[in-house]
């Protein structure tokens, strides 16, 4: 293995690839709710709700942090009772 390949494959790694997952989504989605709040503050011109870039930020938003937080959920060891701890 190279030296690139080793720096992320050692012992006391807590975190598999499907954290990444969760982490890129979330990041995603404040992202998007970032730049929807900057476009309508400053970009967009008339009614923001019938701009088509707008539309898809309502949804890429949401849609990235309820899709990574099942994800989390469901990795975890009991993912039914993670509420009870």
């Amino acid at each position: 293995m190279s030296t690139w390949e080793t720096a992320f494959h050692f012992d006391s790694l807590v975190w598999d690839w499907i954290i990444a997952i969760y982490l890129f989504l979330a990041g995603m989605s404040a992202g998007s709710a970032l730049i929807a709040i900057y476009l309508k503050r400053k970009v967009i011109e008339g009614d923001p709700a019938q701009n088509g870039i707008m539309k898809a930020m309502a949804w890429l938003a949401p849609f990235g942090i309820i899709v990574g937080l099942l994800i989390l959920v469901f990795h975890l060891t009991k993912p039914l009772e993670f509420w009870k701890s």
